[in-house]
């Protein structure tokens, strides 16, 4: 069940990286109700993978290469973040919050799948690639795949870096 309350507090804490999410991905944006949905980082990871991925995991709107584009954009922002992070207990909710929406969230879901974590390799920036391999290895027994049946070849290799500077939105130093 989803605690609403916390889900606001989050929507409020987290506003930069929300609409940073909202204007990259209008898409996505357009289904949320002004009014009604609380967006926050958890629900806009949700809306993303209800969208993007189809019932296997797979990535779907490859044909939309600027919708992945954006989200890989924004998955390695949400990573270049999490590194700014210092490793206190004072911060352990923002990083926790982070973690849940890119490297527990976006990055879990789309290496479900082999075709699918191999078409969005070249999207992806260095440190979602490092958090991919680290995924894929954590699920190796219950996806029934390890490191060594992915292509990691094409890696970064179409990545374009976000304009945004990824301390602009962490909460405390914004």
């Amino acid at each position: 069940m989803v605690d609403w309350a916390n889900e606001r507090r989050l929507a409020t804490r987290w506003r930069t990286l929300v609409d940073a999410c909202l204007v990259a991905l209008p898409g996505i944006a357009a289904e949320f109700d002004e009014e009604d949905t609380v967006k926050s980082p958890g629900t806009v990871w949700t809306e993303i993978v209800m969208t993007a991925l189809d019932e296997h995991a797979a990535p779907v709107q490859m044909d939309q290469a600027d919708f992945w584009q954006q989200v890989m954009r924004l998955v390695e922002l949400v990573e270049e973040a999490m590194v700014m992070i210092p490793d206190d207990s004072a911060y352990e909710e923002d990083l926790r919050e982070l973690y849940a929406f890119s490297t527990a969230g976006i990055i879990c879901d789309v290496t479900r799948n082999v075709r699918g974590l191999e078409e969005l390799l070249p999207l992806m920036g260095p440190l979602s690639v490092v958090a991919c391999r680290d995924e894929v290895d954590v699920h190796q027994q219950s996806r029934g795949f390890d490191g060594d049946a992915i292509d990691w070849t094409f890696a970064s290799t179409r990545f374009q870096r976000h304009n945004i500077d990824p301390a602009t939105i962490i909460p405390w130093v914004s």
